[in-house]
C-alpha cells in the first residue's frame, strides 16, 4: 500500500512539467468535516480538517491539512471510550481545470499525530485503556472534484483512501484505521482566482 502513495506522489510530482503559470502563487484557505459511524461496532465520531494550499504553478499546489477527530462508542474491548487523534497531513495535489468553474485533481500525503484514549465509564484499570495511546503516520491518496460559485469561493468532494499506521505502541493494533473517508470543503481564495 506504501507503494502505491509513493507512486502517486511521484506522478503528482513529475506532472509539474506540462503545468502552466496563470494560477502560480495562489493561496488558499479550507475548512472540511467528515462524519465516521460504524454501524457493525456502534460507534461514531467526526473529523474536523482545517488547511492552507499554495500553488507551485498552475496545476500543481501543496496541500497542508491539520485534523482533529474525536469518537466515542463501545469500540476498543467492550469499553465505552473516547478516542481523540490529532495531527497534520501535507499531500501534493495536481488539479486540471475544465472551465473557469470545474476542476478535477488528484491527491498523494502522508502525516504524522496522535491519538489517545480516555476510558468514558468507572473503570477499574484505566490503565488497560490508557495503555493503548499511540503515534501515528497517516496515509492519504485520492481524487475529487471542485466547483467554483466565485472567484474566491469553491467547494470541493475529495474521496481518499485513507490508512492510518500505529508507529510507537506494540500493545496497540498496527493498522487503527483503513478505508475511505469522504470529505467535504469549503475554500476561500485569498487572492483571486485565475484560469
Amino acid at each position: 500500500m506504501k507503494k502505491v502513495f509513493l507512486i502517486i506522489f511521484l506522478v503528482c510530482f513529475f506532472l509539474v512539467n506540462y503545468a502552466q503559470e496563470s494560477q502560480k502563487g495562489q493561496i488558499k484557505i479550507s475548512v472540511s468535516a467528515i462524519p465516521l459511524i460504524d454501524w457493525n461496532k456502534g460507534y461514531y465520531g467526526f473529523v474536523i480538517k482545517p488547511g492552507f494550499e499554495y500553488f507551485i504553478t498552475s496545476h500543481l499546489s501543496v496541500q497542508n491539512d491539520f485534523f482533529f477527530n474525536t469518537q466515542t462508542g463501545y469500540f476498543l474491548n467492550d469499553v465505552n471510550a473516547r478516542t481523540n487523534t490529532f495531527g497534520f497531513i501535507p499531500s501534493l495535489r495536481y488539479c486540471h481545470f475544465f472551465n473557469d468553474k470545474w476542476m478535477v485533481f488528484g491527491q498523494a500525503g502522508v502525516g504524522f499525530g496522535a491519538t489517545i484514549y480516555k476510558p468514558l465509564e468507572d473503570e477499574p484499570d484505566p490503565f488497560k485503556v490508557e495503555r493503548l495511546n499511540a503515534g501515528v503516520v497517516v496515509y492519504s491518496a485520492g481524487v475529487g472534484v471542485g466547483y467554483r460559485f466565485s472567484n474566491r469561493v469553491e467547494m470541493e468532494l475529495l474521496v481518499p483512501y485513507i490508512v492510518v499506521d500505529n508507529i510507537t505502541n506494540s500493545s496497540n493494533a498496527s493498522i487503527l484505521f483503513n478505508g475511505i473517508g469522504p470529505t467535504i470543503s469549503i475554500k476561500i481564495s485569498l487572492n483571486k482566482n485565475h484560469q
